[in-house]
């Protein structure tokens, strides 16, 4: 990472996002707040694409590489928001007063699944970015969060107590009901997180820490 101030960006589609460098966006905590950040690792460049008296975190790059998701308390609570990379504008897209964040794409770029807080829990909806429509995911007693929507668009990964720890659930948006859920990693005495699905969305990664030795490791789920 450069240690060189970052700039402001003058938001155009070639300068944010170039063919021949791979790009990851960030959120750096900066004087107090959190801010929306671009690493190029094509010449090794860190750009700040955000900026105020806020906070933006969990940044999540749609499908297209057009427009970027995330979250912020910049009206004075948290609520997803989604910029247009070729203008850098910003468009609210739920609005709430609970927490909402934790932003993952639909393939076709429609929608966005998100974890709120709910009934004082956690629990994953989905929202239209357009009409800002927002449906429920899961309704359960338990914490369910993180959620990573498959390449396939009708899956959803998601970390859930429901089984007594924490584990990886899959949401079969075919289904209904109880017969909807999966328990992927189902693993006592283990606590996983941050489930992430390859681009062909045939396998699921995501990490795992032992309660009892405090191991930590990566685990694969063959989806085929």
């Amino acid at each position: 990472v450069p240690t060189s101030e970052p700039q402001t960006v003058e938001a155009t589609a070639t300068r944010f996002i170039d063919p021949a460098s791979e790009v990851v966006f960030l959120s750096i905590e900066e004087n107090g707040y959190a801010h929306l950040f671009l690493f190029r690792s094509l010449d090794l460049t860190l750009t700040r694409i955000t900026t105020g008296d806020w906070n933006d975190i969990a940044p999540a790059l749609n499908p297209e590489r057009t427009r970027l998701a995330f979250a912020s308390d910049r009206a004075g609570s948290w609520d997803l928001y989604v910029m247009a990379l070729s203008t850098g504008e910003v468009t609210q897209v739920t609005d709430s007063p609970q927490y909402d964040s934790a932003p993952s794409w639909s393939p076709d770029g429609q929608w966005l699944a998100f974890e709120t807080y709910e009934n004082e829990n956690l629990e994953v909806s989905v929202v239209n970015v357009e009409s800002g429509e927002v449906l429920p995911l899961t309704q359960h007693p338990a914490s369910d969060h993180s959620p990573a929507w498959a390449p396939d668009g009708r899956n959803v990964a998601f970390v859930s107590t429901r089984g007594g720890d924490s584990d990886v659930w899959l949401a079969n948006l075919d289904l209904a009901g109880d017969e909807r859920y999966t328990n992927l990693s189902n693993t006592p005495f283990a606590a996983e997180n941050s489930p992430l699905w390859d681009r062909a969305g045939s396998k699921l990664l995501w990490s795992s820490i032992s309660q009892t030795v405090g191991f930590s490791g990566l685990y694969i789920w063959n989806a085929e």
